[in-house]
C-alpha cells in the first residue's frame, strides 16, 4: 500500500471518473471501496479519489476453454 508521500497524483481519479473509465457504475466503485477490496482517498469532507492503478488490479481474467486454467 502506498504511503501519503509515494502516492502519484496523477493517477487519482474521482469515483465518477473511474466509472466511466472501466464501464460500471458508481455505486460498483463505492461497493469495493466499503468493503476493503478498493482505498478510497478523501479530501475533505466531500470529495473521495481512487487510484486508477489499484483500480485495475481488481481485474481478473475469465478462463475460457482455448485458455489454459494455469494462464489466468
Amino acid at each position: 500500500m502506498p504511503t501519503k508521500a509515494t502516492i502519484d497524483w496523477r493517477q487519482l481519479a474521482s469515483i465518477q471518473e473511474a466509472a466511466r473509465l472501466y464501464h460500471v457504475h458508481p455505486d460498483t466503485i463505492r461497493r469495493r471501496i466499503s468493503t476493503g477490496q478498493l482505498v478510497g482517498h478523501r479530501f475533505g469532507p466531500r470529495l473521495i479519489r481512487v487510484d486508477l492503478r489499484e483500480l485495475e488490479t481488481l481485474l481478473k481474467p475469465i478462463p475460457s476453454a482455448h485458455t489454459p486454467r494455469d494462464a489466468a
